[in-house]
Parts: structure tokens; sequence; C-alpha cells
């Protein structure tokens, strides 16, 4: 630690039993020429909000926190959110650390301290939630102990008196994470590192050195390799050994093109780059501005994870092609590159630099041997001197504390087992990870054993805690003690902790050798890891504040949904992957969602016969894309398909049949079908108001429906009531600032445009925009028509300087989420243009008016309203 530059800690410890502790740390702190930060150095609120938002600030600027447990609960703070479990402040401040991404060193106290004040007289149940909190600090994790080769939070350290807490801490190092954003997946492993030195350095010289067609310090690299080789480690070590020349360090997943974008949306985050998109509901919002951070950025380091298909790695080429201003590592099983990207082939780990591994992650730990040095050498050639399978060699070693030759015996008799079921034609890793992967195995308890076969079918993706506590509530789901063999799991390296412990990670090798073994288990670990996905995909998907349920579950949904055909289950399936579309469809992404309706629709038809009403649900869903991407010949007749199975289902007046009429109509209005439009509107209308009653927000639905047609067929001072309604119900079913309700700001501001009611109209055309930015994000096509619609108010009063901005954003949103050739594209251009006319650019708006006018010939045919 000597020579270090000042950091700031924080100490986080119960003021009852471990005062005199702190004071200690506070003590070593001061000596070390640190500035330490005390909980006691600032005024408790008891407001659970006020005290997370305290300590979030203080917690912020520090560089590490030093976490001090005791057997003393403390105080807690009061109002907890609902779902949020019951943790004390120094709780708290333990956990902030870990979400902050700060070192977060753990000292624990043994049973034999010697408390400041006396442990009696604590009431029980709080007792017993520090018990629980102690022992989830050591969970996967191991005791420093006089023989360990490494320091550093991924060890816990237990003290019994305030000298040796201070001897402890001097092993520490404690590095700056204040200053730059790191979202790196682990630390550095430090010594345990090994055999990898002249590859970082060959890595630094290329990533130096790559020249590129933009003047600057700039390369894209690929480290490719088979499976449990150790690239995301060595990408991972070069970050941390060379943290001090970069200005951040950045780490995604690109298992696809859509997990590309979805981690690179999550870099918008408050804990990585913090940018004003990480609020934004919509994913292309928070990518975009994630892109942008990296163009307008220098010295960065970003390393893209697992990039192992072609198709992720179209994508990722793409994307970084005009990124230029940083450093780059992919890591990839794929050779072929385009040739602004460096391959650089990593090979297993060099034979003694393996062997070296194996004597010191178990030194202390195993039963040693004189013939050590051998059986490491003995075991390295065993495991092809591969990491994972060295990883997990070693954690099984140090769990059940054996020799390296009574490992390799144990290796060798589960070797033969693998052969029974490897087939080295069709799988994509070694067999000796296999035969590691079996011997650990073979020391999990049953629950644990149980669990890894169900969370295989998963994507490799962080599984969150919620997911995994659906396992306790879902119906003929084996009973499990989910902490126990969870950290059955972690112990053995079988899988990883993420920060906070709000999640695991299994890394796909793992994931994959798990499936490929199992036999009689096979479809019943598959029904348990469906119906879990399943229960937890709650809410509306189409209601944005499910979303961010809907966008963590969404690989594992497509992931599990994927290994469905051979099980014959059409239930939860099919449910799956409707919801999954029906979300993706809300977001308009509409590309990913029709295969998800079309796939779902296929399954419900061939289970249930093509009259169900499951299968109308999914035609209603499928026609509403169609309709929304332009094909409304194909959309109508599985709208009229959709709407005979539910009345012959549920009969005439059921909600369900007023949704499919709901949505035939707007399709016969929008092919200017008025006369049959509006008698669909009134009866879908009808039906819902009896059957919600007048102020459900669904009759605010139908109100504007069929105000909507009432005004195009000049009968405004009908529709003007309609818009009003349906905004009184929704502004009290969901509140001020809801999608809903800036759809009925914009319609009731529009009518107030069309009747020359301009200073009524612009303020609601304002509020319904902002809305909509806020809850969509700025891209979204809904945002598009709230451009339009301000603009047009805008040019009306004269204001074209400041309508034309809009009307442009408008058109490039249209384009970018339809592309060229769509109506909506259509009424953009010719809105632009007419604003061109307007300010005499007449040789630029007319080929928008004849694009324009082409697309709508080609939409609806020459004698519609839109194309007259």
């Amino acid at each position: 630690m000597p020579g270090e530059q000042q950091r700031k800690i924080f100490i986080s410890g119960t003021s009852h039993d471990l005062q005199s502790y702190r004071a200690a740390v506070v003590q070593w702190a001061l000596a070390k020429g640190h500035l330490p930060v005390e909980q006691a150095d600032f005024e408790v609120q008891p407001d659970y909000l006020t005290i997370v938002q305290m300590l979030r600030d203080k917690l912020s600027p520090c560089d590490a926190v030093i976490h001090l447990a005791g057997f003393w609960y403390g105080g807690e703070p009061t109002n907890r959110p609902d779902g949020e479990h019951r943790r004390s402040y120094t709780q708290l401040e333990y956990e902030l650390g870990s979400v902050l991404q700060r070192q977060t060193f753990r000292f624990i106290a043994r049973e034999n301290y010697q408390p400041d004040r006396p442990l009696e007289g604590q009431d029980a149940e709080l007792a017993e939630l520090q018990i629980q909190h102690r022992q989830r600090l050591t969970l996967g994790s191991e005791p420093w102990s006089a023989n360990s080769r490494t320091t550093g939070n991924e060890l816990y350290y237990e003290f019994s008196t305030p000298e040796e807490l201070v001897s402890l801490l001097d092993m520490l190092t404690i590095h700056d994470t204040t200053s730059k954003p790191i979202n790196l997946p682990y630390q550095s492993l430090g010594s345990l590192f090994k055999g990898r030195d002249e590859f970082l350095a060959q890595l630094r010289r290329v990533l130096i050195n790559k020249p590129t067609h933009i003047a600057a310090v700039t390369g894209r690299h690929a480290i490719h390799g088979l499976g449990g080789v150790g690239k995301t480690r060595a990408a991972v070590e070069y970050a941390w050994q060379q943290a001090h020349e970069y200005s951040a360090l950045l780490f995604i997943k690109a298992d696809s093109p859509q997990d590309l974008e979805r981690n690179l949306a999550g870099l918008c985050g408050a804990l990585v780059l913090n940018l004003p998109e990480r609020d934004s509901r919509e994913l292309e919002t928070q990518v975009a501005a994630a892109v942008r951070w990296l163009r307008e950025h220098a010295g960065w380091l970003l390393i893209v994870d697992n990039v192992d298909t072609e198709e992720a790695q179209a994508a990722v080429e793409q994307r970084l092609a005009a990124i230029s201003t940083g450093h780059v590592v992919i890591t990839s099983r794929l050779t072929h590159w385009e040739g602004a990207v460096e391959p650089l082939d990593l090979d297993v780990l060099p034979h003694d630099a393996a062997a070296s591994f194996l004597l010191e992650r178990t030194a202390g730990r195993r039963q040693p041997q004189p013939s050590d040095p051998d059986d490491a050498e003995a075991l390295a050639n065993d495991l092809d001197s591969l990491a994972l399978a060295l990883e997990q060699a070693g954690a099984y070693i140090v769990r059940t504390g054996i020799s390296l030759a009574r490992y390799r015996e144990r290796w060798a008799e589960q070797d033969h087992r693998v052969l029974q079921w490897f087939n080295e034609n069709l799988m994509k890793y070694p067999r000796s990870v296999a035969t590691t992967w079996e011997t650990s195995l073979a020391e999990l308890s049953e629950d644990a054993r149980t669990l890894l076969n169900i969370l295989s079918w998963l994507a490799p993706d962080p599984i969150p805690r919620f997911l995994l506590e659906q396992l306790e509530e879902i119906e003929d789901a084996p009973e499990l003690d989910l902490d126990a063999a969870l950290g059955d799991l972690t112990t053995y390296s079988l899988a990883r902790w993420q920060d906070e412990r709000t999640g695991i990670e299994i890394h796909r090798l793992v994931q994959e050798i798990t499936r490929w073994r199992l036999d009689a288990e096979r479809e019943p670990s598959f029904l348990a890891a469906l119906r879990m996905v399943n229960a937890a995909l709650i809410g509306n998907p189409q209601d944005v504040r499910t979303w961010p349920i809907y966008r963590v579950l969404q690989p594992h949904a497509a992931g599990v949904t994927d290994f469905a055909q051979p099980f014959h289950n059409p239930e939860p399936t099919s449910r799956i992957l409707n919801q999954l579309g029906l979300y993706l469809d809300t977001r308009a992404e509409y590309h990913s969602a029709e295969p998800l309706f079309r796939r779902a629709l296929e399954i419900y038809e061939a289970s249930y016969g093509p009259d169900h009403p499951m299968v109308a649900a999914v035609l209603n869903n499928l026609a509403g894309l169609l309709h929304a991407t332009n094909r409304l010949s194909e959309a109508e007749p599985l709208f009229r398909r959709a709407l005979a199975i539910d009345e012959a289902s549920y009969g005439p007046d059921h909600p369900m049949v007023a949704a499919v009429l709901n949505n035939l109509a707007g399709l016969l209005h929008a092919t200017n079908r008025p006369s049959e439009a509006e008698p669909l509107f009134r009866r879908a209308l009808e039906i819902s108001e009896g059957s919600n009653g007048p102020d459900h927000p669904t009759v605010a639905i139908r109100l504007n429906n069929l105000a909507a047609l009432l005004w195009a067929t000049n009968r405004l001072s009908e529709a003007e009531p309609l818009y009003r309604r349906a905004l009184e119900i929704d502004e009290a079913s969901y509140g001020p600032d809801h999608p809903a309700v800036a759809r009925d700001l914009n319609n009731l501001a529009e009518l107030l445009r069309a009747t020359n009611r301009l200073n009524e109209a612009e303020p609601l055309f304002r509020r319904a925009l902002e809305i909509n930015e806020a809850s969509y994000g700025p891209e979204h096509p809904t945002v598009a028509i709230r451009l339009n619609n301000l603009a047009l108010l805008l040019r009306a009063t004269n204001r074209l300087n400041e309508a034309e901005p809009l009307f442009r954003r408008a058109l490039e949103i249209d384009e970018a989420s339809y592309g060229p050739d769509h109506p909506d594209v259509a009424r953009d251009l010719n809105n632009l243009a007419s604003l061109l006319r307007a300010t005499n650019r007449l040789n630029e708006a007319e080929p928008l008016y004849r694009r324009a006018l082409e697309i709508d010939e080609a939409s609806y045919g020459p004698d519609h309203p839109a194309v007259a």
C-alpha cells in the first residue's frame, strides 16, 4: 500500500458494538494518507428513500467501502417501498457500495470478538436478520488466510480484535474507482492470473499501432479461441492492468444483435456513463446516446464479449465502423474478421503456468502431498490447460480439501462417464471441460444439480433474483433450498454472483454441457424453466410501466422458447411468445415481434384447432402489427377471422369482441370505408361501457377512435365531447403523465387546431410531446406524430423556422422505424414539402411531393382521399 495516492474510503459498521473498531479503521486510513468517511459524519434520516439517496451521495465520491459486520443489526430506515427487503443502515451501505461498483471489502467479526456494548437485549428478529446478512457476505467466497495468494474484495476477512483488523487492512490495495466509468464484470485475479504476459503485451501493441482511416489512436481487436480458453478473463485483466491509460473501462456482451443493442443501451445507466437518456424507456434512444458518447469522448476501452455467431459479428462490425476514438477488444470463437479488426489467437495457458495456477489456487486449502508439483503438472495436462476447467478444478479442491492426486483420480472416473455422451463432432468445447464439469457436479447437492439443470435452458445472460424466486411459486416445481443451491453453484465456480447478489451468471459452456448430458431430467427441467419465465412475465407488456421487467427477461424468454419445439408444450410456450411479441410490437420493434406472433399462432392452431379463442387473440395481435406496417390487405382477413372466432366463443357482447371490432373498424377507417367502420366503433363502445363501466380506460380508447371518425366525416361538434371525456377518464385512471393521456391531449388539440382555436391547442400539443418523449424516448414513431402536429400548428401561426426542424425530425424517425415506403413517411414528406413551398424553395419541395404521392398510390390505390 505504500506509495498509493490518497483515496476516499467509506467506513461502514454499527456504532453499538463496533465503535472502537471503526475508530481503528479511521486511524489506519489517516495514517496511510487516505480520507475516511464514516456514517456518523452525517445526519441519518429515517425515511427509506431519503436515506438511500443520502448514502448514494456520500458513497459516490468514495473509492472503496470497508464494511464491518458484527452481530448487532442497528438502526433501519422507515417507509420501505413495497417489495423492498428489510435492511439496516449498514447493510444498505454495503449494498450501495457494490451497486456503485466501488471496491467493497468485507470484514466479519468472529463469534469471540469483544463488542463495545453488550449484545443482550437485541430483538430476536433483528438478530436473525443480521445473521442472515453475515451469511450472505460469505456466500461463494473464501476467507483470507496466511496461505491466500491474493488479497482484495474477492475474499472476506475475519477479525476478533481492533489490532487484528488493522493488520488485515495493511494488505489491501485500493484503486481509484471514482474518476472514470467502470463496469467490468469482476476484479483482477492479481497473482493468480498467469501465463498471459506476452499475449497482453501483444494486445497492447496492436491496439496502439493498428492503422485506421481516422487520425486517432484506435483499434478494434478480436481475441478468438475455443470455448473455455479464458478469452473474457484475458480481456478484463488487460483492462485492469492498463486502467491508468484509459478514461473509461466498459464491458458489454454481444451474444446476438439484440444483446448488443440491449447492452449498449445499458451503458447509459446511472452506474456506468450516467447519461440523461438513462431513464428513457426506448431502447433505440439509449443505444444512440451510448454510441454518441463513444464518438464524442476519447481514450476509453470497450470490451465486447462473446461475439460467437456470424449475425452478432456483422452487428458488431456495423456498430463499431463509425467509432474511432477509443480501443475495442472483442472476444469471439470466430477467426475470420473484416480488415478493420485484427484477430489475435489466444491459445490455452502455457503448461507451466497452468500447473502454477493449480498450486497457488489451492495453497493452504488442499491436503498437501510431496508429489504436488508433479500432480499439478499431470492435472494441467488432463485439463488441456483450459482456464475454465482449471478454475473449476481449483474451486473443487478448495471446497473439498482433497489432494491434487485424489482429484485426478475422481476426474479420471468421471472421464469414463463423459465418454458415453460426449460427441466431439457436435460440441464446441473439449472433453476436458466436460469431465471437469462432471467431476464438480458429483459433489453438488441434489438441489444445486436440479437448479443447474433448470437454468441451463435460459440465455447466457444475467439471471435476476426475482426470476429465480419464481421457482418457489409455480405449480409442480421441485422444492429447493434456493439460497443453499446458489451457494453451492457459486462455490464450485459453476455460476458467478452478480453485484449485490441480485442474480447470477452461468458460463455458456456450463449450460451447453448441462443440457447435453441430461437424460431423464431433460423434460422436467425444461418445463420448470419455461414455467419460471412465464410466471415472471407479469403485467401488461403494452404498458410502459412493465418494460423494465420485460427488458431484463427478454433474452431468457427468447432463449427458453427456442428450445421448446421438441417438448410439445403449447402452454406456456405460446403465451411467452405472444407476451414478448406484444412488448416488442409496442416498442415498434416490428421485425422482432412478427416471427414471435406467427410462431405463437402456429402453436395455438396446431394444439387447439383453428377456432379457439387463443387463436383469435394472436390473430388480432398479428393483424395489428400488419396494420402498423402498412400491410392492410393482409391484416383485414385476420381481423375478420378473429372477430368470427370471438363472437362464436363468447357471444356478441363480450369485451374480447369489442377489442377486435375496434381494431377492424380502425382498419376500415384507414382504408376510406367510414360507413362500414362507424357501426363497428359504436358497437365496440357500447360493449365496453356495458362490460367495464363508463369510466374505464378501455372506454377512453373507444371514445377516441369514434371521435376520430366523426371528425373525419366533418362532425366536429359530435367529436369534441368524446375527446374531452376520453381525456378525463385517462387522467383519472393513470395520472397526468401517461402515454394514454398524451394520446388524448394530442387528439383534442388536433380538433382545436382544426376549429381555429390555436391558443388552446398549442399547450396540449406540447404537453403530449413531452409525455411521449419521456415515456418512449425521442425516436419512437408516436413521437413523430406529436412532432408533426405541433409543427403544423407552428406553420399555421407563421413560425416556420420553428416548424421546419420538427418536420425533419419526424421524417427521420418514421423512415428509421418503418422504412422509406410507409404512409406515415408520405405524410411527413408532404408536410415538409408544404413548408418548403411556403418558403419559396420549390425545387426542394417538388421531389418530396412526388415521392409522397408515389408512396400513397402504392399503399392505398389511386382513388383514396390521401392520394387526392
